[in-house]
């Protein structure tokens, strides 16, 4: 039998399957695509039912795309969302307090489900590792979840009150408004206070700073243009009301280089929160996931903590299994992996 995890986003779904065939399991399948629901949300039933393998399957869905402004409340993004997959398989929905409950349910009560993805890797976590950490740093948001005494120890129970604690960062390695993370940047010496326009984007700064691939740059540029360094390059200059007559390469460089320590301190800003009220230990493992991993979520955190590990390793060295795409989709990974390993609907225990 196949077990799929849906995490269906406002820019990105991503789809995991795998296939469990008597004790084995095995990874057929992982994929992140762009879909921006502001955009096409009608064409979503015909977008997932093209992108599921056909036979006997298991899936479990999870989704933030009920945030996006194409709907009228979250609610009728949820209900919009899960009415789009429809009976495609037996399905699952993943709630807030991380547990799987049926299609019916989720509908009666769709802000039960509402932005629900930040519980799929620590539950799985919290079945290996009684203590850790768990940080996702995505296209457009870091997420901070720790994991304690077996459970997951939050205390936002939705997005509002997640903000507010720590838990929920609204930056990430792509999508990230530049004028959203900070207000001046170092300009030949001085400071200039940025445009507020939407000009560029973190996907710039990361791919100037080689943190990022041109391949990596995956959702739409802000002027529509190309995904080049010399393409993010102009980009950035008009970050500052200039272009690139009056800024030189090493002038964009500095700039990026900047911003990037911004959002460091962004994600600093909520974890310190987290750490504090959680009184967490240096020693505390954290598992870093997302396509920001390795140049924001390990910068964010080394000051504070001494055993650093990436979710890609965790889930090799706990279950043998590894894949490309892991770490970019780990809340859908999550849920086909648990949805593998019991079979029905997994014990959560969520701590609040």
């Amino acid at each position: 039998m196949l077990t799929i995890g849906l995490d269906i986003g406002g820019a990105y779904t991503k789809i995991a399957v795998l296939r469990v065939k008597e004790e084995n399991t095995e990874i057929l399948n992982i994929t992140s695509d762009y879909f921006p629901f502001w955009k096409c949300k009608d064409q979503f039933p015909q977008y997932i039912r093209a992108r599921l393998p056909g036979g006997e399957k298991l899936m479990g869905i999870t989704m933030t795309a009920e945030l996006a402004d194409c709907f009228p409340s979250k609610g009728g993004g949820v209900k919009h969302i899960l009415n789009s997959i429809g009976s495609i398989a037996r399905t699952l929905v993943l709630d807030a307090s991380a547990k799987f409950i049926d299609v019916e349910t989720a509908l009666a009560f769709p802000l039960r489900v509402a932005a629900s993805n930040w519980t799929a890797a620590p539950l799985l976590i919290s079945k290996y590792m009684s203590d850790a950490l768990f940080i996702d740093v995505g296209s457009t948001t870091t997420d901070v979840v720790p994991v304690l005494g077996g459970g997951i120890s939050v205390v936002g129970k939705n997005d509002l009150e997640r903000l507010m604690e720590g838990e929920l960062i609204y930056t990430g390695a792509l999508r990230t408004n530049l004028a959203t993370i900070t207000g001046s940047v170092p300009v030949k010496g001085r400071q200039a206070f940025v445009s507020s326009e939407y000009f560029s984007i973190a996907a710039d700064v990361h791919l100037i700073l080689n943190h990022i691939r041109q391949e990596d740059y995956s959702c739409d540029t802000p002027d529509g243009k190309g995904k080049t360094r010399e393409d993010a390059s102009r980009r950035m200059a008009r970050l500052v009301c200039a272009d690139m007559s009056m800024l030189d390469e090493e002038d964009i460089r500095y700039i990026a280089d900047c911003i990037h320590k911004k959002q460091v301190e962004q994600i600093q800003m909520g974890l310190l929160k987290v750490i504090q009220r959680q009184d967490m230990a240096k020693n505390t493992p954290v598992i870093l996931a997302g396509i920001g991993a390795r140049f924001l979520g390990k910068d964010s955190v080394e000051l504070f903590f001494s055993d650093v590990r990436y979710f890609e390793e965790f889930v090799k060295e706990k279950t043998g299994l590894s894949a490309e795409k892991i770490s970019m989709a780990a809340p859908a990974f999550s849920i086909a992996l648990i949805l593998a390993q019991e079979g029905m609907v997994p014990t959560a225990r969520v701590k609040r």
